[in-house]
């Protein structure tokens, strides 16, 4: 891994130690705003298969394999830049939680159009966002619903497709605010979300 990491420009080893701070798959312009990627620095570690591209749809999401994704966690901390990292990822998360997601590297839109609650889902797929908006949990979902916990999860997983969002708490401040409702925070003050 030292000999490809060593192959790369001094760009594209930032981008691959910075990227490591992404949990899932993240698309341009996460990229730009964590990162400060640039779009020819990202394509650099598609063609040294680094990144990989996950949806080439009109949202490209690129993923840092597992291992690949470790190595850069190693760098990014042997290089003592971690916590600044991971706080302009969160700084990045609670945005697009509050806006939603905008199209690859083009300004971010409102999460809830302007004239009302208009989803881009399915009956069902509301179903599941509202009860994600109340924090159950995808098992919790599939007895609400007499569905199977897989179900449940694909539910999910369209879900966050088609909103091109990364997680359950961006699916539960988006419909929260098409429906009108607060997010249930935890304890601490974090979205108390299960998974």
């Amino acid at each position: 891994m030292d000999r490809s990491y060593a192959m790369c420009t001094g760009a594209e080893q930032a981008l691959w130690a910075w990227a490591s701070v992404f949990p899932d798959s993240f698309d341009l312009a996460a990229a730009q705003a964590v990162c400060d990627a640039a779009l020819d620095v990202v394509a650099g570690l598609v063609d040294k298969s680094v990144l990989l591209v996950v949806d080439d749809g009109p949202c490209r999401r690129y993923r840092l394999p597992g291992t690949l994704r470790s190595y850069g966690c190693d760098q990014l901390d042997d290089a003592g830049a971690t916590p600044a990292v991971k706080r302009r990822y969160r700084e990045h998360a609670a945005v697009v939680a509050r806006t939603g997601p905008g199209p690859a590297g083009g300004p971010r839109r409102p999460a809830v159009p302007e004239t009302g609650p208009a989803l881009p889902l399915t009956r069902r797929q509301r179903q599941v966002a509202e009860l994600i908006g109340h924090g159950l949990s995808n098992e919790q979902i599939a007895s609400r619903l007499a569905i199977r916990r897989r179900t449940a999860e694909s539910h999910v997983e369209q879900i966050l497709g088609r909103l091109g969002f990364a997680s359950r708490s961006q699916i539960a401040v988006w419909i929260n605010r098409a429906v009108g409702q607060p997010t249930p925070l935890a304890d601490n003050g974090y979205l108390g979300l299960p998974v």
